[in-house]
């Protein structure tokens, strides 16, 4: 019988060598699939005067993934209730009238934009484990990745990594 002697060092070797590359190369294909999957954003403009009501003013340069509405602040003046009311885009229908009537603002899509803010950390090597990240920031991402409408893109794009299909 044959024995065999197993370096100390392999776990340290296989993390150093062929797991680190497996990993930098799954990461590479996560990175690529949310830049893939991820939705546009769009900016709530107003045109900057004095009659731009303050709820309005208040969302004047909000960017947020196109997927997921706006928020609005609810006037105290308008409605007892606290909180926002919400809007896909100006003079959304949804919109109490108050919100909507005379309002000239403006959405304004920014194609690519989310897909930009996509970054990647370089291949940790820990003692048990070997891993890196693929991180999005950006305003209100995360309600994004769970809208009802158009959500579940950063799951998909993972899953399309990992199986290395799309």
């Amino acid at each position: 019988m044959a024995r065999v002697k197993i370096r100390g060092d392999l776990a340290a070797a296989l993390a150093a060598g062929p797991v680190r590359r497996a990993v930098d190369r799954v990461t590479d294909r996560a990175e690529q699939e949310v830049r893939e999957h991820a939705p546009e954003a769009k900016v709530w403009k107003t045109v900057g005067d004095e009659a731009v009501r303050p709820a309005h003013r208040h969302a004047d340069g909000q960017a947020i993934p196109a997927n997921i509405p706006f928020r609005l602040k609810r006037d105290e003046d308008e409605s007892k209730a606290q909180g926002w009311d919400v809007a896909a885009e100006p003079l959304d229908p949804s919109l109490p009238l108050h919100q909507r009537i005379h309002c000239r603002c403006e959405m304004v899509r920014q194609p690519g934009a989310i897909a930009a803010a996509v970054s990647r950390t370089s291949v940790q090597i820990g003692r048990a484990r070997v891993s890196a990240r693929v991180t999005v920031e950006w305003p209100r991402i995360a309600e994004s990745e769970f809208a009802e409408q158009g959500g579940g893109w950063l799951a998909t794009a993972a899953r399309a990594a990992v199986t290395g299909r799309r």
